[in-house]
Parts: C-alpha cells; sequence; structure tokens
C-alpha cells in the first residue's frame, strides 16, 4: 500500500516536492522550476523520513515534472557534498528518473559528485526502467 507523510513542517507553503514512501520505496518527486532552496528542502524532507526507518530504502528521485530552476554546478555540488558526509547504517540504491536533456544533465552532474560508498546511483529515462533496476 501507499502511505503519504507529509514533511513540510508548520506553516509549509506550497512546494515543488513530495515525498513519501511507495510500498518499499522512498519516492521523491520535483515537479515545477525547482529553486535552490527547493532543491535543499526537499532533500532535508527525504533526509527526516529515511531517519524513520532502521534500515534506509531504495529510491526513486522522480524528476519527470521539473521544467527548470538551479540546477547549476554549485547547487548540486552543495547538496552532493552533504549527502557525502552522512554515514548511512547501509548500503542503498537511488534510481533517478530523468527524461528530459536537462534534468538528465542535472542528473548526471549529481551521479558524478555522489561518492558516498553507501550509495548506487543510477540515471533513468523513465519510471519503468527505474523501477526495473530496483525490483533486481
Amino acid at each position: 500500500g501507499i502511505r503519504i507523510r507529509d514533511h513540510r513542517g508548520p506553516g509549509a507553503r506550497r512546494v515543488g516536492h513530495h515525498v513519501h514512501v511507495d510500498g518499499t520505496i522512498l519516492r521523491l518527486e520535483l515537479h515545477d522550476a525547482v529553486s535552490r532552496e527547493e532543491l535543499r528542502e526537499a532533500l532535508a524532507a527525504l533526509d527526516r523520513l529515511e531517519r524513520e526507518f532502521p534500515r534506509i530504502p531504495d529510491r526513486i528521485i522522480d524528476l519527470t515534472r521539473v521544467v527548470g530552476g538551479d540546477g547549476d554546478y554549485p547547487t548540486v555540488a552543495a547538496v552532493t557534498g552533504q549527502r557525502n558526509q552522512r554515514e548511512y547504517p547501509n548500503h542503498f540504491r537511488s534510481a533517478i528518473v530523468a527524461p528530459s536533456d536537462m534534468t538528465f544533465g542535472v542528473a548526471r552532474m549529481y551521479q558524478t559528485l555522489i561518492s558516498n560508498p553507501s550509495i548506487t546511483l543510477e540515471i533513468f529515462r523513465s519510471a519503468r526502467d527505474a523501477r526495473a533496476w530496483l525490483a533486481r
């Protein structure tokens, strides 16, 4: 089943992300134009949800509905720097769904910069292919 939790916190405004659990998979869905602050907020929400589990689940980061934003090197480097420094209790896989050339480029930059040995990350053009990889 699907459990949906709102991890935005008190006084939240409409945001360009949604974090939830879909069966055994964490899902982070980004949409619209994603600012640097929005990306930080989305990853903070993902981090809060991850901490609810004794073992970090595999995840899908879906960029299908992203139409632009702050996907520049300094932003991606700052985000990966935080993820690279974190110690996770287990190894997990991240599947990034990036169907457009723009989102694929940003995802590829993220993949290049991520160096945490607990994270295996792959990029896919379709959610179907991402789910198939995680099912293996």
